[in-house]
């Protein structure tokens, strides 16, 4: 007479189990780097909360002048208010600097209307082609970006007020700059 054994149980051993949580642990951390999530800090490893910083007034190489202020005050707020730095009143006192340049600079039409007089731009377009650097004590650069950045603003009849609008279309573009700046720098984004 034959007697029946009861099947074996199905259910996973200690060991599979284990093995089991590895493989999930490892999907999501590799789905994490994947994303562009890091665990841990995401400043750069050479930024210490105790550096000084300068930051002169930006070079403007274009024939627009008067665009390099708005993005050396755009630069000077974000990175001492924001950032952990100590602002430094002259190079010789800075463990660090961060310098920018205007490589070029244009106004062109964005929209064209047509009145009595016939067509006008209606509104503008600023572009603004940037280097910026930030370079150590001795003069080594330690990150360096070139960026092309564009604003809108309206081109009214009067000059006074067009030049008002083109100066709030540069201090929007700074701080767009900066914060785009500030972000790869400071953050690894």
């Amino acid at each position: 007479m034959a007697v029946d054994s009861p099947a074996p149980a199905l259910l996973p051993s200690a060991a599979m189990k284990r093995l089991l949580l590895h493989g999930v642990v490892c999907l999501v951390l590799l789905g994490l780097c994947g994303c562009g999530y890091r665990l841990g800090e995401t400043r750069a490893a050479w930024l210490d909360k105790e550096k000084t910083l300068y930051i002169p007034v930006f070079s403007n190489e274009s024939l627009l002048p008067g665009l390099e202020l708005p993005l050396t005050d755009a630069a000077r707020e974000l990175f001492t208010l924001r950032a952990a730095f100590a602002p430094a009143a002259r190079r010789e006192d800075a463990e660090l600097l961060f310098r920018g340049v205007i490589l070029e600079a244009r106004e062109t039409p964005s929209v064209l209307s047509t009145g009595s007089d016939g067509p006008y731009a209606a509104s503008m377009e600023l572009t603004l082609r940037v280097r910026l650097s930030l370079l150590d004590r001795d003069g080594v650069e330690l990150w360096g970006a070139e960026w092309h950045e564009k604003s809108e603003f309206s081109s009214s009849g009067a000059l006074m007020r067009m030049e008002e609008n083109r100066d709030e279309a540069a201090k929007r573009l700074a701080k767009r700059l900066m914060s785009r700046a500030y972000e790869e720098l400071m953050e690894g984004f």
